[in-house]
């Protein structure tokens, strides 16, 4: 599937073998989520003594360890554009950003009418990241991935020691199915590596046989057997790739 052409300047993307994205609301998560627009831009109605994107830095920190996350924005923000939104954020989380949920090129009006679940869903499938979760106040349209996201409360946002464990409990998920997959990968090449083998070694064997008489019908068939036989040789006489380190297989 491929991306829809986009707008110069939205940097709006695949992840392209970024396996790792986490999608991000701003209200009900960096902040509370009755964040209004006037005519100086957008501020927080209430409750008092809270202030736009005041949980920011806390994300910042806890992604500090996974370099790889990237984040695509799931706000209703990026209505005012995409760089607009991602400006917004602290330099370490707007450097992160791939893209947002909703760009120019869409039907604002069908965008609007989505739940928040069906816009995130959507741009999962169009970006077909490995492994995502997302942050966000409202749990509406999740269907059986509601266990993908972090639902956190309008209020209180990222800042709930509730939610901040699973947050936690998520990128460290993220770390663990690369873990796996690295292991996999060198399991794989193992396999592979012993399989040639051990095929060179019967192909080898059963030549020998076929050819120990030399009475062959067709020489077409004696030169193609001979031939076989030759790169069957030279299969066996190369090494073996080393087993990986305990490091990597314990």
């Amino acid at each position: 599937m491929t991306d829809q052409p986009q707008p110069q300047g939205q940097r709006q993307s695949k992840c392209g073998g970024l396996a790792n994205v986490l999608y991000l609301d701003f209200d009900g998560v960096s902040h509370p989520e009755d964040a209004r627009m006037g005519p100086r831009g957008r501020y927080l109605g209430s409750p008092a003594g809270h202030q736009l994107f005041e949980h920011a830095a806390l994300l910042a920190e806890m992604l500090g360890d996974y370099p790889d996350v990237r984040m695509v924005l799931s706000t209703s923000w990026a209505v005012c554009g995409y760089e607009y939104a991602r400006r917004r954020l602290p330099a370490e989380l707007a450097n992160r950003c791939i893209g947002s949920t909703f760009h120019t090129n869409m039907d604002l009006a069908v965008w609007r009418v989505m739940s928040r679940g069906e816009q995130v869903l959507a741009d999962i499938r169009r970006r077909q990241p490995s492994r995502w979760f997302a942050v966000d106040d409202i749990d509406e349209g999740w269907g059986r991935y509601r266990d993908s996201v972090v639902i956190t409360c309008p209020i209180h946002g990222m800042s709930s020691s509730s939610v901040r464990a699973q947050l936690v409990e998520r990128l460290q998920m993220f770390r663990g199915a690369e873990s796996a997959g690295n292991k996999a990968h060198a399991f794989s090449g193992r396999i592979d590596a012993t399989w040639v083998r051990t095929t060179a070694d019967l192909a080898y064997g059963v030549l020998e046989l076929v050819t120990a008489d030399g009475q062959l019908r067709s020489s077409a068939t004696a030169a193609r057997l001979l031939d076989l036989r030759r790169l069957a040789a030279q299969v066996r006489s190369q090494p073996l790739a080393p087993s990986p380190s305990s490091e990597t297989l314990p």
